[in-house]
């Protein structure tokens, strides 16, 4: 048996407390004493102690990397879903909808929107390009439309000209047709006059007459009209004297249009100067037809509706020298 030593009892109790270590047999093993402060002291990097100190593998985990970050597995392809799980459409065979821009792939649904996650930057490049082509093409388009926009301004101009030449130049109308033939009867106003009007562009300016109760010879049978030639700016330019037919039409408003048409041929002789010259004057005296239509003809049929009345002028200037 070991034997504990016995304490004193008169010990003071200021002085130090001894510890008693037991004796331990000598076929014991002694424990190792724990270590103090001065004994655990941390040895210096690069001592000969850590030189032959052995090194311990470290052991890494396969997703994580020496750097500490953690490192994913690369994707591959997804692989197809069963044919059970996919959704409607998804085998259809179908164009990238880029096709429009240059892009050439086909194939399955699911395979496009892959396609198209995959490569938007080939996508980006068609779209660029074609940009830059369809701004080129726009650019041609708006000059090529500047010079027809000027082509179809002259074409117009000569089309007004022609419309101007070989078309009606008046179609008179006449309202209130029973006061003016009243007036006419009574005396008191016996004509009237049409607005002023051009035989063609840069033309022979003209007016037409009417006098609704006749005049000279033909007074209360037959209406009559003439036409008078007005003195214009452009009258330097005109060849004198005035020579072009002239074809006046009082207009049937029914649905037969059985008109009333006469033509007047001018006689370019010394006695009808004062009527085809060059105006002198602001106007020269008038020409025409005094026996156009009966006045009884005026009133049974319908050149006159709703006491209105329409009379058309055209002059024929295709002998006239174009300016």
């Amino acid at each position: 048996m070991i034997k504990m030593a016995e304490l004193a009892t008169d010990a003071h109790p200021l002085q130090e407390v001894v510890t008693v270590r037991p004796i331990l047999p000598k076929t014991a093993r002694q424990p190792s004493p724990r270590p103090s402060s001065r004994d655990s002291m941390l040895t210096p990097i690069g001592s000969p102690k850590d030189v032959e100190r052995k090194l311990t593998p470290m052991t890494i985990s396969p997703l994580v990397s020496l750097n500490g970050l953690n490192e994913e597995k690369p994707l591959g392809d997804t692989p197809p879903l069963p044919a059970s799980m996919n959704p409607p459409g998804a085998d259809d065979i179908i164009n990238c909808p880029f096709k429009d821009f240059g892009c050439t792939c086909r194939g399955r649904t699911l395979d496009i929107k892959k396609h198209i996650r995959d490569d938007k930057f080939d996508h980006l490049a068609q779209l660029c390009d074609k940009t830059i082509s369809f701004r080129a093409k726009a650019m041609e388009s708006m000059t090529n439309s500047t010079g027809n926009i000027d082509l179809a301004a002259r074409l117009s101009i000569k089309s007004q000209a022609i419309v101007m030449k070989f078309s009606s130049q008046l179609v008179w109308r006449i309202d209130n047709y029973r006061k003016h033939f009243e007036t006419a009867k009574k005396g008191r106003i016996p004509v009237i006059y049409s607005p002023p009007f051009h035989s063609h562009r840069h033309g022979y300016k003209m007016c037409a007459v009417l006098a609704p109760f006749g005049e000279g010879k033909a007074v209360r049978e037959y209406a009559s009209i003439f036409v008078s030639i007005l003195k214009d700016e452009y009258d330097g330019i005109l060849p004198w004297p005035f020579q072009c037919p002239i074809t006046i039409t009082w207009i049937n408003q029914d649905e037969t249009h059985q008109n009333k048409i006469e033509t007047l041929i001018p006689k370019a002789v010394p006695e009808n100067e004062p009527f085809l010259g060059r105006p002198p004057t602001e106007r020269n005296p008038a020409f025409g037809i005094q026996r156009f239509i009966r006045v009884a003809e005026l009133t049974k049929g319908k050149f006159i509706v709703n006491d209105t009345a329409f009379i058309r002028v055209d002059v024929d200037v295709r002998d006239v020298p174009t300016l």
